[in-house]
This record gives structure tokens, sequence and C-alpha cells, in this order.
């Protein structure tokens, strides 16, 4: 019974990495980064097969999205322009279906499915600084890369921002 005790209160004290990316202590965050680095592996594309095939198209957003509830994902990113509306939905850490519906002129609804694709799409783990933080703050993707890595000063950003992209090259930089 002790030597179960102590091997409960053992991984009690030992964070989970992907759990620590949204930290708000950035060495938490580093830390956990680099643990997960070295052990993250993406999902099979094949998992998600059964997803892509729930949706149709000519099928209405509020079908697909019913038909997705199943897969336990995430709508994280909804708009649209040129005519069409789209949603990523983040299937997990590694893959997201990205529908594409008519834009209907003049409604709040989009209109029918007109397509459907399987992307990899890491997702990322944003976390805001204090408000009052002053110094460098990153965030990361889920696989452990850098996303963001921005100077902040009294909580705004101020100075070099620099993005980077899931397989941690440089997406973009801006000075503020």
């Amino acid at each position: 019974m002790s030597l179960i005790l102590v091997c409960f209160l053992g991984t009690m004290v030992h964070a989970d990495p992907r759990a620590d990316l949204a930290s708000p202590s950035q060495s938490e965050r580093d830390k956990a980064a680099a643990n997960i680095q070295k052990t993250y592996k993406a999902s099979p594309q094949a998992q998600w097969s059964k997803a892509l095939a729930a949706v149709t198209v000519g099928d209405s957003y509020q079908k697909v999205v019913k038909e997705l509830q199943p897969f336990h994902g995430e709508i994280v990113l909804a708009g649209g322009d040129l005519g069409m509306e789209g949603i990523y939905y983040q299937l997990d850490d590694t893959w997201a279906l990205i529908c594409t519906f008519e834009d209907k002129k003049n409604t709040t609804k989009p209109g029918k499915l007109m397509m459907v694709r399987l992307v990899q799409h890491i997702r990322t783990v944003d976390v805001e600084p204090a408000p009052k933080f002053t110094g460098l703050w990153t965030t990361y993707y889920a696989n452990g890369v850098k996303r963001l890595s921005a100077h902040f000063k009294n909580g705004t950003p101020a100075g070099e921002q620099i993005f980077y992209n899931s397989d941690g090259s440089i997406e973009s930089r801006i000075n503020l």
C-alpha cells in the first residue's frame, strides 16, 4: 500500500508537458517545449479518414458541425471573404479539416459546403502575458516549436516580434 501511495504521489509531482505549454510561467513553457520536441510524434493522417468522410459537398453548415461533433475537435478559425465562408476544424494537435462554404449574401448563415480538405495544421498554444509584463514572451505550437517571440514593456508589445511556422522557420518579423 505504501509503495502505491509513493508512486501515486510521484506522478502528481511531474507535470504534463503539453499542459505546461499553457503555463503563465515562461520557464515552465520553455521546459515543456524542450521535452515535447524530444518526444512529439504527429498523429497519422489515416486516423481522420472517418472525419473527412462524415461530411459531403453540398451539406449545410449546421450539418457539417453536427457530423463533426463525435470527433471532439474545435472550430479554431471561422470567417470568409471572396464570396466564401470557411472554418478550420482542429481535430487534434496535428490535423484540421478546412471546410469552405458558399457565402449567402444578406444572411448570417453560410451556404452549402463547397470543399473540404484534411490538412496538417499544428495547434497553437497561445498564452497572454500578465497585464504589466516586461520582457521576452514566447509561445509555442503543440509540437514544442516556437510560435511567437515577442518583446513587451508594461504589458504592451514593444520592439521585435518574431512569428514562426510550425517547422521552426520564420514566418514574419515586425518591429513595434
